[in-house]
């Protein structure tokens, strides 16, 4: 019976979380407003590249820092979904402009990359319009169907563990399980609360992390699925 009603309420959790994630997804940016971020963010461009050539690099990478945080990353979700590679290539044109700026390199060099992130933005920009509201629905389906998958995993790997102690009867290490289950809980409400806290305090950084863990959590899957 406990063990039924902890599966249960794991799976319930599960949902509820795969509803809130869906609900933020659909609840993103739509098709007029990616547009308009991305104006926004050629005005930003443009002005970085003004900033650069009147010889003011450190208000340039500020602008350029905030080009890319304030408006280009409101559609970096719908746009990963459109095309990923672009979004790639765009994230990583942002940081190169930025470390050219704060490594002093030559204008026109840096002019150069300005030019290709603006065509860029408007590659993003075809992308998002050919996508149209179809964009929001596909985020809201992939983020549903991951979090329902990693919760329904956790369930599976629940019911084998508390059915193999009742069959041992050893309902003894019951709590230590419902104690991991709660610890996780709780993991994962901090980890919902820090991480904006975190990308805010490391912004420059931001698609590095986001990469890194990334790369760390496909390690880790690859490393089940050989236990396995």
């Amino acid at each position: 019976m406990r063990r039924t009603l902890l599966v249960a309420g794991v799976l319930l959790l599960t949902l509820l979380a795969s509803a809130c994630s869906s609900s933020s997804g659909s609840g993103g940016v739509s098709r007029a407003d990616g547009v308009r971020e991305l104006q926004q963010t050629r005005l930003s461009i443009d002005r970085t590249l003004a900033l650069i050539k009147a010889g003011q690099a450190e208000q340039a990478f500020e602008e350029a820092k905030d080009g890319y945080l304030s408006h280009f990353e409101n559609v970096e979700i719908p746009l990963r979904v459109a095309d990923a590679t672009l979004t790639v290539e765009a994230e990583t044109t942002f940081a190169e402009i930025r470390q050219m700026i704060s490594s002093g390199e030559p204008v026109d060099d840096i002019r150069d990359r300005i030019i290709d992130l603006r065509g860029l933005m408007d590659d993003a920009e075809r992308k998002l319009t050919d996508a149209g509201v179809g964009a929001p629905m596909m985020v809201m389906t992939q983020s549903f169907l991951i979090l329902f998958r990693e919760g329904f995993e956790v369930v599976l790997l629940l019911s084998v563990m508390l059915g193999y102690l009742e069959a041992a009867k050893s309902t003894r290490y019951l709590r230590p399980i419902l104690v991991g289950v709660g610890l996780a809980v709780v993991a994962t409400v901090l980890t919902v609360l820090t991480m904006p806290v975190l990308f805010s305090l490391l912004p420059i950084n931001r698609e590095v992390l986001e990469r890194i863990l990334t790369d760390q959590s496909g390690q880790l899957e690859r490393e089940i699925e050989q236990l396995r």
